[in-house]
């Protein structure tokens, strides 16, 4: 056993010394149980090597030696021997490095010593494999390791050093991976860095995305179109369905006023004559009746051709028809008509059943007001304020409560079986006077419409 100038105070690893040698530059190296150590004797500068630097422990009956510009030492485990001029510049820390980058365990990338460039992967290359090595060759096993990966986790994680470092299922994204070492307590080495870019698939990316859209929209064009076009097939052929209905109609309201009416005109005539050459009283009264009855034909025959006729389909038409109407049907019997239009008059096509239902219901509310009320004045009084209300009020005798409460007579069954085919409900009050009051709804009128538009007021 050497003493030297030092001990463990002084940073000699031990002091207790097995073995010693000295080199041409006068320096000492000894062996004891815990590593190697250099004195310069100059100064007293000790560079101790020890466990945290990879060295195993050191048997007392394995000397070293100084051959030249190397030493030599015997270990339990093996022999090493070593430059001296490398020795005396200790390493602060071993270096890490990436050999080789392997996906789903088949080889991508190896470290050729080129400069780094980023590893370019595509979006189902989701599982990396990172084969490290550090530049502790005496016992690497004794490094630590620390690792992350910048883009998914910044934090180091620290462990025992290991071959491999394995990642999966990573998102598409640009990532960094960073490793370091160190032994057991000695300081960090500088950071390995591998950038790599994991791409997503085409659809994920902007121009996929906006392709997709576009395709789309392209979609949904050509859907509406064929929608559209399907929708304008059918209001074609609805349109030119109703045009052949129309002039089919058309043409038997001329038939009818031509050749009914002419006929019907004809045996008025001709009963008129005889009836100014008739003398017996008998016969006047039965040529009376016919010339009366032709004229009552006439006119429901005209009423008929108009309420089927072409070029008055609008329920401004309708109105103006039946204010007219109403005027002449009363005037004969001296009762006067007095008419109102409250509200906008919108401009819808109307079709025949409805013209010719309206008609007859007013026509009928007409000749209850001639033949039951005794009144000598009417107000005709149409609100499209909501809906359509037809309401006539004649200033007559009214009606017994009974009837009204029973329903019967005055055609009230009649009416309100017209009212409800249209969808439209039709009541009568009495109090001096008799008031009919018809209501339309707006929603089953534009059941009925073809071109919606605003028009102004009639009076």
């Amino acid at each position: 056993v050497v003493s030297a100038n030092g001990n463990a105070r002084t940073g000699l690893p031990s002091n207790v010394v097995y073995h010693i040698a000295q080199d041409e530059e006068g320096n000492i190296w000894g062996a004891t149980k815990t590593g190697l150590f250099r004195l310069r004797p100059k100064d007293g500068d000790v560079l101790a090597y020890g466990r945290s630097d990879g060295l195993p422990d050191m048997d007392r009956n394995l000397p070293i030696a100084v051959i030249g510009s190397e030493l030599h030492v015997s270990f339990t485990e093996g022999y090493m021997h070593g430059d001296l001029s490398s020795l005396t510049r200790k390493t602060a820390a071993p270096r890490v490095h990436v050999a080789r980058i392997t996906v789903f365990d088949a080889e991508r990338w190896r470290n050729t010593g080129k400069p780094q460039v980023p590893i370019a992967l595509e979006y189902d290359e989701h599982q990396l494999g990172f084969w490290l090595h550090t530049t502790n060759l005496v016992d690497p096993l004794r490094d630590r390791i620390a690792h992350r990966l910048v883009g998914s986790d910044s934090a180091w994680s620290e462990g025992p050093a290991q071959e491999r470092i394995t990642f999966e299922h990573l998102p598409p994204a640009s990532y960094l991976f960073q490793v370091k070492a160190r032994t057991a307590d000695g300081p960090w080495s500088a950071i390995t860095s591998v950038p790599f870019t994991i791409s997503p698939p085409w659809w994920a990316t902007v121009w996929g995305r906006i392709g997709l859209l576009l395709l789309l929209a392209a979609a949904a064009w050509l859907v509406i179109r064929a929608i559209v076009a399907r929708r304008l097939r059918a209001q074609r052929i609805l349109f030119e369905r109703d045009s052949a209905i129309a002039k089919e109609r058309i043409r038997i309201a001329g038939d009818m006023h031509d050749d009914l009416g002419s006929g019907l005109s004809v045996i008025k005539v001709k009963s008129e004559i005889a009836l100014l050459r008739e003398q017996d009283p008998v016969l006047k009264a039965e040529l009376k009746r016919i010339s009366e009855a032709s004229d009552e034909l006439i006119d429901n025959m005209r009423q008929m051709v108009w309420s089927i006729g072409g070029g008055q389909e609008s329920l401004g038409d309708l109105l103006t028809y039946l204010r007219r109407f109403a005027a002449e049907y009363l005037e004969p019997h001296g009762v006067s008509c007095h008419t109102t239009i409250v509200g906008q008059v919108p401009e819808l096509r109307v079709d025949a059943i409805l013209r010719r239902e309206l008609l007859l219901l007013v026509k009928e509310a007409l000749h209850n007001v001639v033949k039951h009320a005794h009144a000598d004045r009417v107000d005709l009084r149409i609100d499209m304020t909501e809906g359509l209300h037809i309401t006539l009020t004649d200033n007559g005798v009214g009606r017994k409560a009974t009837a009204l409460r029973n329903g019967h007579g005055m055609g009230s069954s009649t009416m309100q079986a017209r009212a409800g085919r249209l969808g439209a409900t039709c009541t009568r009050t009495f109090a001096n006077g008799t008031t009919v009051a018809l209501h339309l709804p707006m929603e089953a009128l534009a059941d009925r419409a073809e071109r919606p538009s605003a028009h102004g007021p009639e009076q």
